[in-house]
């Protein structure tokens, strides 16, 4: 049954799958919704045990944003400082003291419409943590 979603990860995140990436995002607009989330569960009961995770991040208009992700990895790059000030930055809210509760937060807040979490980058001074001037 998983079939579809399986050669969409084997093609769009290789890297993740091997542990060579943390994560890896892409869109789907072949598959409804509802078979989707079927897929991906039934994918996450065989990968979870392998620390691979996979959400839906968001669906309009037949298309679905999946975001694919080694958890303890992702954990270990959400604990770096400079991290957590670009997505500090970048309007991720600060959320809770453990490991869980932190990835939850991050991984919720990719779920808001991506036209309000726009940044220019270019304007970023990470190791400081504020906008340069312009």
């Amino acid at each position: 049954m998983a079939d579809e979603l399986s050669e969409k990860l084997l093609r769009y995140a290789p890297q993740t799958l091997a542990g060579i990436k943390t994560g890896s995002i892409f869109n789907i607009h072949d598959i409804a919704v509802g078979m989707l989330e079927l897929e991906i569960a039934v994918l996450n009961s065989k990968l979870n045990p392998m620390d691979i995770y996979i959400e839906r991040v968001q669906s309009k208009k037949g298309n679905s944003l999946i975001y694919v992700y080694r958890k303890q990895q992702l954990i270990r790059d959400l604990e770096d400082p400079t991290a957590r000030k670009l997505l500090w930055y970048k309007g991720y809210p600060f959320v809770g003291a453990d490991a869980d509760t932190i990835l939850y937060g991050r991984i919720e807040h990719l779920k808001i419409p991506v036209t309000r979490m726009t940044v220019n980058l270019r304007n970023v001074d990470i190791s400081r943590g504020y906008r340069k001037a312009s």
